[in-house]
């Protein structure tokens, strides 16, 4: 059996951390953590590399992108190996382009649905794997 992939989510809504959750779980590939919040998120990133970050845009205090910029800015934290984005904003273009450059492989839309999630899986386990 292949080695776990380690997962951590970082959003404020309870609904997608509980959907990524029975997400992840199906099987024994994944072990995963969540937070509700950028500070908590941090907090787990400065004690832990996970494999795979899913992160919200949107989320009160800090968002996602600040999160991005403080591990860009942060030697103490190790970057991901994949990190992907979600958002509810209708247009994520921009968002796309500011994402990307501080180190997110793609951004996701809200909502999503399990297919999504799975061949966003199945490219960061690619991506890994290459180490890239």
């Amino acid at each position: 059996m292949p080695e776990q992939l380690s997962v951590l989510v970082i959003d404020d809504d309870q609904e997608v951390l509980d959907f990524f959750q029975r997400q992840l779980s199906r099987n024994d590939l994944y072990s995963v953590s969540l937070c509700q919040d950028s500070r908590e998120g941090l907090e787990t990133l400065s004690e832990t590399t996970p494999d795979i970050l899913i992160i919200d845009w949107m989320m009160p205090g800090q968002s996602g992108i600040d999160v991005l910029r403080e591990i860009d800015g942060n030697p103490e934290i190790i970057e991901p190996g994949y990190i992907a984005m979600i958002s509810g904003a209708p247009d994520l273009e921009l968002l796309s382009m500011i994402a990307t450059e501080l180190g997110a492989a793609e951004v996701l839309p809200k909502p999503m649905t399990a297919k999504v999630v799975r061949a966003m899986l199945k490219r960061a386990e690619i991506r890994i794997a290459m180490g890239v």
